[in-house]
C-alpha cells in the first residue's frame, strides 16, 4: 500500500506531502474485521496524522468522515460505497 501512495493522505491538511509511515483503517477493524485486507479500506498517513486520527477515534468514536474525499461514510448492509464511483467495500 506505501509503494502505490508514499506520501500522507494529509487529512488535516497541515502535514505538507510527509511520506507515509503507517496504513489506517478507514473502517476500524473492531467495527468490520472482514475489512482488515481490503485495499477500499485503507489510507496510507504519516505518524503524525495517524496518532491525530487515533486519538479522535479514541475520544469520539467513528472518523471515517474525515475520509470523505475517498469515500462516502454512508454504510449499508452491502458495504460503503466510494465517493467517485459505484465501487463498493464488502
Amino acid at each position: 500500500m506505501r509503494k502505490k501512495y508514499p506520501l500522507c493522505f494529509n487529512p488535516f491538511g497541515d502535514c505538507q506531502a510527509r511520506p507515509s509511515e503507517d496504513v489506517h483503517h478507514i473502517i476500524p477493524l473492531i467495527k468490520d474485521p472482514r475489512l482488515a485486507y481490503n485495499k477500499l479500506n485503507l489510507v496510507t498517513l504519516c505518524k503524525s496524522c495517524h496518532y491525530a486520527i487515533e486519538a479522535i477515534e479514541r475520544k469520539y468514536g467513528d472518523t471515517a468522515f474525515i475520509f470523505e474525499p475517498l469515500m462516502d461514510t454512508a454504510t449499508t448492509t452491502k458495504g460503503v460505497y466510494k465517493s467517485r464511483g459505484t465501487e463498493k467495500i464488502k
